[in-house]
């Protein structure tokens, strides 16, 4: 075993040691200042391909480091398997059908994207910092679904969106940080490292991480194989393919930590580490044959709901295990509880929905039009939900093919028991159309309009056909 790894082995025993903290004598103590706020969000980073929650490659060293001396959440997630939704999610505090940021079932069948972007109706978390003085800047990877015209922007006086890898994004960010002003800042970024076409780009400890040389393949030529063979059944060796995507996928992570790493440093250089809150989270995981799925988007199950979730508090030193469930619906009220007093009461008037609610949600609208026109595509035409209570899981769905499972005995939804237990089953049913009918769903505005470049980018990123 290497230094390095044998390291990360201590940093998380440690962290195991201190799971069963969490008791208001050892909460970090609120800060008297604003402080400052980095939010990063690793695009399609699912936990379990973190070396910080347990994965045997060390795809996520930097990740463990932060977490040492953070909060780190052992069951967090997301509120839908792709990006809009779950941004929309993470800076309004609201489930997908409160705020309407998805597909549409009114885009025309020749549409070539589907997809809703955030009203300017809400408040976002970034409207409400620079509201109370905070200076703001984004800068996403995702340039077509994180952009403006999708809602993104809102709050932010400086926001790029360009797509580029995490490391060469971070020098934007960097002059950001570099400038000098009296006021906190509100750093967002977004790294796609991870996102199809992964980034397979040589690493140079790749060895001593135990990572498996990235197959040379074409990334997003190598998934489209393996989605065919999983999907369309070509007969291709699935158990072959899946491990080459996955050696693909894990360099992906990789490179994702990194970047992570390079800011994080950043910061210690400026003086500017000890006072800032760190929030590292993934906005949904991706699918690796699990349900005969392939990358993320298309349902709600685990694989592409879990994620990582790491809250760093302004002048914490050590690191606690947080096992309450949490979601993106409440992750604004997660900051603001770092916050000062005054600030936590103030943002709690806009953000709904506080850490540790009994019910939680996550939803699919509907697939992206590629998708839906594939000779797969019919399985998904239809509106999913997931309602969770307790250690079950129940989705209802518009074709009527609804599912029930006991998450604590099968984490991995292997056994659906909607046959078994028909009458929790309603009872949960109804929950669920309970709490949609005691919130205000939004209305969706129109599928917004793309560019020819950016119809490309969507391409590469499996978004739109390659006609």
């Amino acid at each position: 075993m290497t230094i390095a790894r044998l390291l990360d082995f201590v940093l998380l025993a440690a962290l195991g040691l201190l799971a069963a903290c969490g008791a208001p004598d050892d909460t970090p103590p609120r800060p008297v200042r604003p402080p400052n706020i980095v939010l990063v969000t690793l695009d399609t980073v699912r936990v379990d391909h973190l070396s910080t929650y347990g994965y045997p490659r060390r795809t996520s060293p930097h990740l463990t480091e932060l977490a040492a001396v953070a909060d780190r959440y052992t069951a967090a997630q997301s509120t839908a398997p792709w990006t809009v939704p779950s941004h929309a999610s993470i800076f309004t505090g609201r489930y997908t059908f409160q705020h309407g940021a998805e597909a549409s079932d009114e885009a025309p069948e020749w549409a070539t994207q589907n997809a809703v972007g955030l009203a300017e109706s809400f408040d976002t978390l970034a409207e409400l910092l620079a509201a109370r003085g905070y200076r703001t800047g984004g800068f996403v990877a995702n340039e077509v679904f994180l952009a403006p015209r999708f809602g993104f922007g809102q709050g932010f006086q400086t926001y790029l969106p360009k797509r580029l890898p995490g490391r060469q994004l971070n020098q934007s960010a960097f002059e950001f940080l570099n400038t000098k002003s009296e006021q906190p800042f509100f750093l967002f970024v977004n790294y796609m490292d991870a996102h199809r076409p992964y980034r397979t780009a040589p690493i140079d400890d790749a060895v001593s991480r135990g990572l498996l040389p990235p197959d040379p393949t074409p990334a997003g030529e190598l998934l489209d194989r393996y989605i065919d063979a999983v999907m369309a059944k070509t007969g291709e060796d699935v158990v072959a393919l899946r491990e080459r995507v996955i050696s693909q996928y894990d360099h992906g992570v990789a490179h994702a930590d990194l970047a992570l790493g390079e800011l994080v440093a950043k910061l210690k250089a400026l003086g500017l580490f000890d006072d800032t809150v760190i929030v590292v989270t993934a906005d949904h995981g991706e699918y690796f044959g699990e349900h005969e799925l392939v990358e993320h988007n298309k349902d709600v199950y685990q694989e592409a709901l879990r994620v990582p979730l790491v809250v760093k508090h302004a002048r914490q030193t050590s690191g606690r295990v947080i096992d309450t469930p949490v979601c993106h619906a409440e992750l604004a009220r997660i900051v603001a509880a770092t916050l000062t007093d005054d600030q936590e009461r103030e943002l709690a008037k806009s953000f709904p929905y506080a850490p540790g609610a009994q019910l939680k949600l996550a939803e699919i609208w509907l697939s992206r039009p590629n998708e839906l026109k594939a000779s797969w595509g019919a399985r998904f035409k239809r509106k999913r939900a997931a309602l969770y209570l307790e250690r079950w899981k129940y989705i209802r769905s518009s074709d009527g093919q609804h599912e029930l499972y006991d998450l604590e005995n099968d984490p991995r939804e292997t056994r659906n028991l909607i046959a078994e237990k028909p009458e929790l089953a309603k009872t949960l049913d109804e929950r669920l159309a309970r709490f949609e009918a005691e919130s205000q769903a939004a209305s969706q505005a129109k599928p917004v309009d793309v560019t020819d470049e950016e119809l490309e980018t969507l391409r590469q990123l499996g978004y739109a056909d390659g006609k």
